[in-house]
């Protein structure tokens, strides 16, 4: 019912709204209820579930990124991962999840679109895992004056390698050690750079390598590290699934220091949860329907 206040009405006829806003009168249709359909709640699961990853993703690389990142990134990183599970086709939406993605989707992600790795390094660094499941990490040769491509007034740097192994079974997560390739504006040139790390027996692993660019200026003072919100260059550059090479007699599994992701862990057990009750609840819909 509408009241007349002397002014104007409020209130609601039949399913228009009246109300005052400022020195106007407002009149709007009555707020509906909407119920999803049931692609519509897959796909938020299957999104859900890339935003879980992606934060895990974000924690574990955070040495390399220490919040110097763009401001769209979380979504573009959750739309890269997202983009990488429907790559498996295999599985109902409601049913994929990262288990199944292809992660080689994620190869180029930029995490700080204001200074992106392959604007600011004229070269292309790669990690790759061979039919043996080793990381192979290779970085060309490079002349820093020449392929660091910067406004920045910097002295030296270095290029700085990290490398995850997530075991998303177990809900853990390890480093593998960070290399360092440091450089100084001045120098010719930079040697090409190669490492292989064998990583047989450790099951059908994620592997990820992140390369970050970090500048500094030396003065009298000191040194200070120029890489700030605007220039951050890091990028994925690689991340594949390991194919469960075992190991062969004589040989003994990596030394790895796991780190548990119980966040990770909490998230997906209540996607899972939510879904599970979803399911069961339009299952049970379908059957009253069916008897009706």
């Amino acid at each position: 019912m509408a009241v007349y206040n002397g002014k104007s009405l409020s209130g609601l006829i039949g399913n228009i709204v009246l109300r005052q806003m400022r020195d106007k009168n407002v009149a709007q249709s009555r707020p509906s209820s909407f119920e999803q359909s049931e692609s519509t709640r897959d796909n938020g699961t299957e999104l859900s579930r890339a935003s879980a990853f992606g934060k895990l993703v974000r924690i574990i690389f955070q040495p390399l990124l220490m919040g110097n990142y763009d401001g769209g990134m979380v979504n573009r990183l959750s739309v890269a991962i997202r983009m990488a599970i429907r790559e498996n086709q295999a599985q109902q939406v409601w049913a994929r999840g990262v288990e199944g993605a292809k992660m080689e989707k994620l190869e180029g992600f930029e995490f700080n679109l204001n200074s992106p790795l392959e604007n600011v390094f004229n070269v292309f660094p790669v990690a790759s895992i061979s039919g043996q499941d080793e990381l192979i990490i290779e970085v060309p040769s490079f002349k820093p004056e020449h392929d660091i491509r910067t406004k920045l007034d910097w002295t030296c740097g270095s290029l700085r390698i990290l490398t995850a192994v997530l075991d998303l079974e177990n809900y853990a997560f390890c480093y593998l050690p960070e290399q360092e390739l440091s450089f100084r504006r001045t120098e010719e040139e930079n040697a090409a750079f190669q490492s292989l790390v064998p990583l047989a027996g450790l099951k059908e692993h994620i592997v990820i390598t992140c390369l970050a660019v970090e500048l500094i200026k030396e003065t009298r003072r000191g040194q200070s590290i120029l890489n700030n919100k605007q220039f951050n260059p890091v990028s994925i550059i690689g991340a594949s699934r390991l194919s469960g090479v075992a190991l062969t007699d004589g040989e003994t599994p990596p030394e790895l220091e796991w780190e548990p992701a119980t966040a990770y862990q909490h998230s997906v057990s209540k996607i899972t949860g939510k879904l599970m009750a979803r399911k069961m609840e339009e299952k049970k819909k379908a059957s009253r329907k069916k008897r009706s």
